[in-house]
C-alpha cells in the first residue's frame, strides 16, 4: 500500500515537472519569437549609418546563433534590392567575421561549418576567404568542400586552377568534381574549351568535354564535333553526353556517326543523345542495336526507340550542388 502510494506520488510530481517545464519551454519561444521579430524589423528598417550604428551596439548582446538564425531567414524572404541591401548590412556587422577565423583556425569539421555559413553571405571577402582555403588548406577534403561552396554561391574558380588545387590528375574523380566543373562552365567557357582541346590535362579531359555542354551556348556543338573525332573512346562519349545536355538536333551528322562506334561506352551515350534529341533518322539504326551483343546497348536502344516513336524525349533530370 506505501509503496503504491509513493509510487502514485512520484509519477504525479514527475508529471507535473515536465507540464511546467513544457510550459517554461514554450513561453520562452515565444518571448524568442517575439524578440527574433523585432530584430527582424530593426534589420530592415536600418538605412542610415546612424541606425546601422545602433545595430551594432545591440548586436554585441545578441548570441551569435540568435543573429544568424534572423537574418538568414529574412536573407530567404526578401529579393532584389532589399536582398542586395541586406548583404550590405550583414557585412557592416560582421556577419561573415567568425566564419572567416574558423575557416582559418578551426579543424577540419570546424573548417567545413564555417564554408556553410559562408554561404549565406556570398559577399567579396567571404568569396576570398573560401578561394585562400582552396588554395591553401591541407586538407583534400576540405578543399573539396571550399570549391563546392564557390560553385553553390556562383564563384566556381577557373577550370585550371581546379585541377590543380583539387589534383584531379592524379586524384579518384567523383560526380562532385563533374558538378562543380559544369556550374563553372558558363562563368569559364573560353578557358573550359580552350582546356579541353589540351592533351596535357589527361584523364581530367573527358569532364572538360562533358562540361561543355553546360555552357548552354549552341556555338559549342562545332567543338563537340571536333571531340567526336577524339582517338580516346572517353572523350568521344563525353561529347555525345554534351550533345544531349545541350539538346540541339543539329549535333545529329556526327552524333549518328557515334552508333557505330566499337565501344560500348560511346555506342550507349550516342544511342541516349539520338533519343533525347529526337534523331528519328537514327531510327532504323537504333532498332538494329536492339539486336547489339552488349546488354547495356540493347536496353538504351529500346528505350530511345520509345522516345522516338512516341515523339517526345524525357527530360533530363539535372545532377546539382545542393547538399
Amino acid at each position: 500500500m506505501v509503496v503504491s502510494i509513493v509510487f502514485a506520488v512520484t509519477s504525479c510530481t514527475a508529471m507535473a515537472a515536465l507540464y511546467v517545464r513544457r510550459l517554461i519551454d514554450e513561453r520562452q519561444q515565444r518571448h524568442e519569437r517575439a524578440d527574433d521579430i523585432a530584430l527582424s524589423r530593426e534589420l530592415m528598417a536600418a538605412r542610415t549609418p546612424e541606425q546601422v550604428d545602433t545595430l551594432r551596439e545591440r548586436f554585441r548582446s545578441i548570441d551569435h546563433e540568435r543573429r544568424t538564425r534572423v537574418f538568414s531567414h529574412l536573407l530567404q524572404l526578401v529579393r532584389g534590392d532589399d536582398h542586395d541591401r541586406l548583404m550590405r548590412l550583414a557585412d557592416a556587422l560582421g556577419m561573415p567575421d567568425g566564419a572567416i577565423r574558423r575557416l582559418r583556425k578551426g579543424n577540419a569539421a570546424q573548417r567545413v561549418d564555417a564554408m556553410r555559413e559562408l554561404e549565406r553571405y556570398p559577399l567579396p571577402r567571404a568569396v576570398e576567404a573560401l578561394e585562400r582555403c582552396l588554395a591553401q588548406d591541407r586538407r583534400h577534403d576540405v578543399r573539396l568542400e571550399a570549391a563546392a561552396a564557390l560553385a553553390r554561391i556562383g564563384s566556381v574558380p577557373a577550370p585550371g586552377v581546379l585541377i590543380d588545387t583539387l589534383d584531379l590528375r592524379r586524384r579518384p574523380i567523383n560526380r562532385l568534381h563533374e558538378a562543380i566543373l559544369r556550374a563553372g562552365a558558363p562563368r569559364h567557357s573560353a578557358e573550359l574549351i580552350a582546356l579541353s582541346r589540351d592533351p596535357a590535362t589527361g584523364r581530367v579531359r573527358p569532364l572538360l568535354v562533358e562540361a561543355l555542354g553546360w555552357i548552354g551556348d549552341f556555338s559549342v556543338l562545332a567543338v563537340l564535333h571536333d571531340h567526336a573525332g577524339d582517338p580516346d573512346p572517353a572523350v568521344r562519349a563525353a561529347a555525345a553526353r554534351a550533345a544531349r545536355k545541350l539538346g540541339h538536333p543539329g549535333a545529329g551528322s556526327w552524333l549518328i556517326p557515334l552508333l557505330l562506334d566499337p565501344f560500348d561506352q560511346v555506342r550507349i551515350q550516342a544511342v541516349r543523345a539520338a533519343g533525347q534529341l529526337g534523331l528519328t533518322q537514327a531510327i532504323p539504326m537504333l532498332a538494329a542495336l536492339v539486336e547489339n551483343p552488349s546488354w547495356w546497348v540493347r536496353m538504351r536502344a529500346v528505350e530511345a526507340l520509345a522516345l522516338l516513336r512516341g515523339g517526345q524525349p524525357s527530360p533530363e533530370a539535372p545532377i546539382g550542388l545542393r547538399r
